[in-house]
C-alpha cells in the first residue's frame, strides 16, 4: 500500500462531505506519520512482536572517526570508536526493530549503553564472538565499536520519506508513490484515526459512504470500520 493510496481513502471520505481543497498532502502525510508512531507502539505493547512490514532498510551511511574535540559524549581519544548520523526511528523497548550491521553486512551490532561501549574501546576489548557493539544517544547518534567506515541499518523509521529507494542500480528520494512501511490493519486505524479525530467525522458518516461505494477505496471496507 502506497503512500498515496493511502491519502487517496481520506480524500475520498472528505470530497464526499465536504471541500478539501485546503488540505495538503503534507499535512496527511504528518498526520499519517504521527498516528503510525502511536498504533506501532500500541500493538508492540499489546503484543511484542516486530511487523517486518514497519521496516525499511537505510542504504549505507558512511561514518566518522568519534573525536572529543567536537563530540561532548566522548570523553578521549579513540581511534576505535565511529559515529553516523542516522534517520530517527520509532524506540522500541531496547531498540528493537534495528538491525546494525558494518559495511560487509557480516559483523552484527548489538546494542548497548555509550559508557560500557566507550569502557569496551578504552580497554581495546577483543570482540572474539564477531559481535560489535553500538550506542545510540539522542534519536540520530549512533557510536561504533569496533570502528566501521560504514554502516547499514534496518529500523522503523519516524519519517519513510528521509530513507532512499534502491532502483535500477542506484538512490532516489523516496516519494508519495512508495509503498509506505505498515500492514494493512493498521493503515486502516490510522486513515480512522485522521478522519475522526483531526478532521471530525464521526464514524458513522464513515461507515455509511464506505457501504454505499466500497469500490472506490482502497483500505476501508465494511468490516474495517466498524468500531473495535
Amino acid at each position: 500500500m502506497t503512500i498515496s493510496e493511502i491519502i487517496y481513502d481520506i480524500r475520498e471520505i472528505i470530497n464526499s462531505i465536504s471541500d478539501d481543497s485546503n488540505i495538503s498532502d503534507q499535512w496527511l502525510y504528518y498526520k499519517m506519520n504521527n498516528y503510525r508512531e502511536v498504533v506501532i507502539l500500541d500493538k508492540y505493547k499489546q503484543e511484542p512482536h516486530i511487523d517486518p512490514a514497519w521496516l525499511l532498510s537505510v542504504p549505507v551511511i558512511k561514518t566518522i572517526q568519534a573525536n572529543p574535540a567536537d563530540d561532548p559524549s566522548i570523553t578521549y581519544v579513540s581511534v576505535n570508536i565511529s559515529k553516523a548520523i542516522i534517520p530517527e526511528p520509532i524506540s522500541l523497548p531496547d531498540d528493537l526493530g534495528m538491525i546494525v550491521t558494518g559495511s560487509s553486512g557480516i559483523i552484527p551490532y548489538e546494542k548497548q549503553s555509550l559508557t560500557l561501549l566507550a569502557q569496551k574501546a578504552m580497554i581495546k576489548e577483543q570482540i572474539d564472538n564477531g559481535m560489535g557493539y553500538y550506542a545510540r544517544t539522542g534519536s540520530r547518534v549512533l557510536y561504533l565499536y569496533p570502528l566501521s567506515m560504514e554502516v547499514k541499518i534496518t529500523m522503523i523509521p519516524k519519517d519513510p520519506l528521509e530513507i532512499k529507494v534502491f532502483e535500477n542500480n542506484t538512490y532516489r528520494d523516496r516519494t508519495l508513490d512508495d509503498e509506505y512501511p505498515i500492514d494493512s490493519d493498521s493503515a486502516t486505524k490510522i486513515v480512522l484515526m485522521i478522519l475522526q479525530q483531526d478532521l471530525n467525522v464521526k464514524l458513522k458518516t464513515i461507515n455509511d459512504l464506505v457501504n454505499d461505494s466500497q469500490d472506490q477505496f482502497n483500505l476501508l471496507n465494511d468490516g474495517s470500520t466498524k468500531p473495535n
